[in-house]
């Protein structure tokens, strides 16, 4: 199903993929041992110069015309991310849309590009980073709250096995969730959701909402209620839990 194409370093394996789209296979993962200008969400900038981590980029080319759930990737592997992640005995938590979390700390980064030419589409990259063998010192240089798995664990971790194990409960369930949509994962998303009940703060984009975090909906959407009384739907954004 999947064939695992390695590099020892790419400026971002997202990039390849998009450039190399035509040519590359459905199922093709691109890896690099290390990237040298990784990014998320928002043009955030991903930490990933460091050697066995988890840097890589699924080549998916569903047999479909492009279709309203294909967003929905991102969710579905932050729930596989959490599912590999439990392997090791560790709770992670997933905050909306698809920031996974270990005690409140981001420990991985997932970003979703489509490849549009002359209006059709041509492929999906979904790529992920996952901190896996981090230092502390490392952690202190990300502006944001952040773990790795190997500091959560007390133990080295095998990048290589973990790798593996994430692409393979990726397909596990891949074909599901195309043929499906979000309501095929919707209940196991929700088991690990940290944010259902809470106050939060949604920015990016403006103006930022506040309100309460009541539901995800059938199609992966945060409703929230607001401080007048009304529920907002909410397809995307950046989630502050206050």
């Amino acid at each position: 199903m999947f064939k695992v194409i390695k590099f020892q370093k790419l400026d971002s394996t997202n990039k390849y993929a998009l450039e190399h789209i035509e040519t590359l296979q459905d199922g093709d993962i691109i890896q690099a041992e290390v990237q040298s200008a990784g990014r998320g969400r928002f043009s955030r900038k991903w930490i990933s110069d460091i050697k066995n981590n988890c840097y890589i980029s699924f080549v998916l080319k569903p047999n479909l015309k492009y279709r309203n759930n294909f967003p929905n990737l991102t969710q579905y592997l932050s729930l596989v991310l959490c599912q590999t992640i439990e392997k090791y005995c560790v709770k992670p938590q997933i905050k909306w849309p698809n920031d996974v979390q270990i005690n409140g700390k981001k420990i991985a980064g997932i970003l979703s590009e489509v490849a549009f030419l002359d209006g059709v589409c041509k492929g999906i990259v979904l790529g992920i980073g996952v901190n896996l063998n981090l230092k502390k010192t490392n952690l202190m240089n990300i502006d944001i709250p952040a773990t790795s798995l190997n500091i959560e664990t007390n133990k080295t971790i095998d990048s290589d096995d973990f790798i593996k194990k994430l692409i393979e409960g990726f397909f596990t369930n891949y074909n599901k969730i195309i043929e499906n949509g979000f309501s095929a994962i919707r209940a196991e998303y929700l088991s690990y959701c940290n944010f259902i009940g809470k106050e939060i703060m949604i920015k990016n984009p403006q103006p930022s909402i506040l309100g309460t975090a009541i539901n995800v909906t059938e199609n992966g959407a945060l409703e929230v209620l607001n401080k007048d009384g009304a529920i907002e739907k909410i397809i995307s954004g950046d989630v502050i839990l206050n």
